[in-house]
């Protein structure tokens, strides 16, 4: 499916982007990440719906951690 495609895609270059230290690879994780969940939610994959959503959680925590430094750097 085309979903799982774009979903593969956008995790390998959020990480990429994120081993870079560039803050714009959560952003795509993060995408990524609700796509899995809802490809996961709608196949009945309970388990991995989990996974992605504290995926998530990780990604927004990131950001907030992120963000906070910029400011205090700036």
């Amino acid at each position: 499916m085309l979903v799982e495609w774009v979903a593969t895609f956008l995790s390998i270059i959020g990480a990429i982007l994120n081993a870079r230290r560039l803050k714009c690879g959560f952003y795509l994780w993060l995408a990524a990440n609700g796509m899995w969940l809802t490809f996961s939610l709608r196949r009945g994959l309970y388990g991995a719906s989990l996974m992605w959503f504290v995926y998530s959680c990780i990604c927004v925590w990131g950001i907030i951690c992120w963000t906070k430094k910029e400011r205090a750097d700036a």
